[in-house]
């Protein structure tokens, strides 16, 4: 065998093993259910929308799927307690404090999310809105708004 053939088979099988391993880990499918586009402050570290090889804005009611290679992506070095805060728009501008975009205004909530065994755990902080969520390896999360504030999911009239 020639030395280019093996060093093709070798990427061959690495990319073979690499998508195997990918397809083995968790995967997250995120619906969100209000009017503002969402994205989530991963780890204290970055804004999901920032965050190159990640498709990480959940649009006004609209659905976002994670493969594991980006839950791997955004939790870099945390893919055992990856934490991620919720934002109703897609530069995570806002939280319990002033943050660097210069606004007091409250975050949705929190997820917490294992790599491999999926999600664990999410938490609303925001008393306007709710979630229902799946645990585990194919998780879900669905946002939507409380009773008491229908006005934050309800679509425009055309």
């Amino acid at each position: 065998m020639s030395f280019k053939k093996i060093i093709v088979t070798g990427c061959a099988v690495a990319a073979m093993g690499f998508s195997l391993s990918a397809m083995a880990g968790a995967t997250l499918t995120i619906t969100n259910n209000t009017n503002y586009d969402s994205a989530s402050f991963v780890n204290g570290l970055a804004c999901s929308s920032a965050i190159p090889g990640l498709n990480g804005v959940t649009p006004r009611h609209g659905e976002n799927k994670l493969t594991y290679v980006e839950l791997y992506i955004a939790c870099a070095n945390h893919e055992a307690n990856c934490t991620a805060v919720i934002y109703g728009n897609n530069s995570c501008c806002g939280a319990k404090s002033t943050d660097v975009c210069g606004n007091l205004i409250q975050a949705i909530g929190t997820a917490t999310i294992n790599t491999s065994t999926g999600l664990q755990s999410v938490n609303v902080t925001d008393p306007r809105f709710v979630a229902t969520w799946t645990k585990g390896a194919k998780g879900t999360v669905t946002i939507g708004c409380a009773a008491s504030n229908p006005e934050l999911c309800t679509p425009p009239s055309l």
